[in-house]
């Protein structure tokens, strides 16, 4: 019956029969069928029709609660599941930030630290990188701010990464309270990280936008100052005499590798972490 549970999963995440058929690499009525099967096994509804959507039935949604965690279970035995013959693939989430920034240097670092591990690296958001190591589709994640917010996973942060401005077209300013600024979006995982040193350093918000690299070409084109990771800042090739610290230097994101416990817990999955948090460290010290 798993794959009847993976598809109610997947329905939990996606909304829609197509979009769960896609993660799960299966057709849209191969879907519908499953959760048909499953219904009829159980005597109950696990989904109700939501305009061109699904929702989970009270009933569903408890039910998923208690085979979540199994699922998961499940899918890290089948990840890891060469270890036995061969190489170790280890399956990670990075936060598009890091990764199009100083995190594809780290992984290489730690990869090349630890005999026989291969890396295979997505890259999403952070609260999308931790909902996929809890469902078990990924091993590991490198997050940004969301120290706190996975109490199911291991989660340990490893560093902090100073946010820096980029002042509109690259003129030189001086940062005053009131200097507006774009940043990133209110539910992106950095942002509660960060408001208390925005507001701290006297920053307004002007406008929001989805990516932190979109927010530095915004910038350096001049659609106005920019608040960014230092990485981001970095990797747009911005010297450090072309970027400005906010007063108190306040501002910063914090920088979290997480897995499941299961996993971490073994080798040689728990020294890749090791030269991993050493490594990112050294990239933001």
């Amino acid at each position: 019956m798993i794959e009847y549970f993976e598809a109610l999963d997947a329905l939990d995440r996606q909304s829609t029969t197509a979009a769960a058929g896609t993660i799960l690499r299966i057709s849209q009525s191969a879907v519908s069928k499953r959760i048909a099967a499953l219904e009829s096994r159980l005597g109950y509804a696990v989904i109700e029709r939501r305009g061109r959507g699904v929702e989970l039935t009270p009933a569903g949604r408890k039910l998923l609660i208690r085979i979540r965690p199994l699922l998961g279970e499940m899918r890290d035995v089948l990840l890891t599941q060469d270890e036995v013959h061969g190489p170790t693939t280890l399956t990670l989430g990075v936060s598009e930030s890091i990764l199009s920034s100083w995190g594809a240097g780290v992984l290489r670092l730690a990869r090349d630290a630890v005999t026989g591990v291969h890396l295979d690296i997505h890259t999403h958001r952070s609260p999308v990188v931790v909902d996929r190591v809890r469902a078990g589709e990924y091993m590991l994640g490198l997050c940004a701010g969301i120290a706190g917010t996975a109490t199911d996973l291991a989660v340990q942060q490893v560093a902090q990464e100073r946010m820096v401005v980029i002042p509109s077209g690259l003129r030189p300013i001086r940062l005053h309270k009131g200097t507006g600024v774009i940043t990133i979006e209110e539910h992106a995982a950095t942002w509660p990280s960060i408001q208390r040193g925005v507001r701290a350093a006297g920053l307004e918000v002007e406008a929001r936008v989805e990516s932190f690299s979109a927010i530095a070409r915004m910038a350096i084109d001049d659609l106005g100052h920019g608040l960014v990771p230092q990485g981001v800042a970095d990797a747009v090739g911005l010297r450090p005499d072309q970027v400005q610290i906010p007063a108190r230097g306040q501002i910063v994101r914090p920088i979290s590798i997480i897995g499941r416990k299961s996993v971490i817990s073994r080798e040689p999955t728990t020294t890749f972490l090791e030269h991993l948090a050493a490594y990112s460290m050294q990239a933001l010290a």
